[in-house]
């Protein structure tokens, strides 16, 4: 909402010269100038950013300045073709790009506080909007006019190719020297892999990195605007955004930030959901944790077992594009954050890809 040309996701430049820019060296000169004009400023600066901040957050760690000293990114966008947000397995989350993108992407050729207006649908039921809105050219042509760029540049690029792969922040989390605290969500629909991967990729490249992990029973966000003690109709018994708040994110930024006394956080914070309790563990993924294969079985379900049955076997059902099978009980204009994954599996949903995707992308 500044002055001049926005870049979504903007690549890292690791050759950039002094008139070059990207968001790690954004980062940089922006913290150099607050320390060095902010009055009553400690030398030390944290930050911290959910979704699109927690990007930012990310690649204030790479290449950072000196008085940075304490970063969170929570739910980050790590790659936006392979798992994150409009992308899963490369797969186009098709309601969630284009509900984002018809107002954020819109261009502000001037300065403003003021946020673009929502976009109108014309209806509360997404799922006939996106149904009669017709193919993907059509978008282009009745809502976006040309205005969103970034909606055409990613309409460009169907495949993994060198666009996406520039914008995939993991092969530049070398060398961090901030304390790190990650913060992701188990019920993310949206950036689960960005808050695992960016804890991934600073553990194997900057072995040194104090680089802790927090995973708790939360939809995107869900630990900054709930109190986490629920998941649709599912109930936790304890708020477990309080606990986040008060027990690890507090006492993280207090002790590098302020010299308070040091939480001693473990390696990983992991609620376990079903038991409802924090796990506290030295390492991630757990030490003893085994890799388990899953087998499609029939009647809809998942199964330990290699299939039995003759190879010819099957289940089938009625797969028609022009008639797909809603996911969600409740009519809505895209993807709900607090009902998608207690009822993608609903047995009357029948078989959907989102069913598939929980139970993929559920930790086990």
């Amino acid at each position: 909402m500044s002055d001049g040309v926005f870049e979504d996701v903007r690549p890292y430049n690791p050759k950039k010269g002094p008139k070059d820019v990207d968001e790690a060296s954004d980062a940089f000169d922006t913290i150099d100038w607050l320390v060095k004009h902010a009055p009553w400023n400690s030398g030390k600066v944290g930050m911290w950013g959910i979704s699109y901040p927690g990007f930012y957050t990310a690649m204030g760690v790479i290449d950072a300045h000196p008085a940075l000293v304490a970063a969170s990114p929570q739910a980050p966008i790590a790659d936006w073709f392979v798992g994150d947000d409009f992308h899963h397995n490369g797969a186009l989350f098709l309601p969630h790009a284009f509900n984002f993108f018809v107002t954020f992407g819109k261009p502000r050729p001037e300065p403003t506080r003021e946020r673009a207006p929502r976009f109108d649908h014309g209806t509360i039921d997404g799922y006939r909007f996106f149904l009669e809105a017709g193919p993907m050219p059509s978008y282009e042509r009745k809502h976006l006019k040309g205005e969103v760029a970034f909606w055409r540049q990613a309409m460009a690029h169907e495949t993994y190719d060198a666009f996406w792969q520039a914008r995939n922040t993991r092969p530049h989390l070398k060398g961090v020297k901030p304390a790190v605290l990650t913060v992701g969500g188990w019920f993310d629909a949206e950036d689960l892999f960005g808050a695992l991967e960016t804890y991934r990729s600073i553990e194997q490249q900057s072995p040194g990195a104090s680089n802790r992990l927090v995973m708790g029973p939360w939809p995107h966000g869900g630990w900054a605007w709930s109190a986490g003690d629920a998941l649709g109709k599912v109930r936790f018994g304890q708020s477990t955004a309080k606990f986040f708040q008060e027990q690890i994110e507090l006492p993280f930024f207090r002790h590098n930030l302020k010299g308070g006394d040091d939480p001693k956080l473990p390696e990983a914070y992991a609620f376990e959901t079903g038991r409802n309790e924090w796990r506290t563990l030295d390492s991630w993924p757990p030490r003893d944790a085994k890799a388990v294969d899953l087998f499609l079985a029939a009647k809809g379900r998942l199964s330990r077992d290699a299939p039995a049955e003759a190879a010819n076997a099957f289940d089938e059902y009625v797969s028609d594009p022009a008639k797909p099978v809603p996911f969600i009980e409740d009519i809505n204009i895209g993807m709900t954050r607090s009902t998608w994954w207690t009822t993608s599996a609903s047995p009357r949903a029948g078989p959907t890809c989102s069913s598939i995707r929980r139970t993929r992308s559920k930790p086990t």
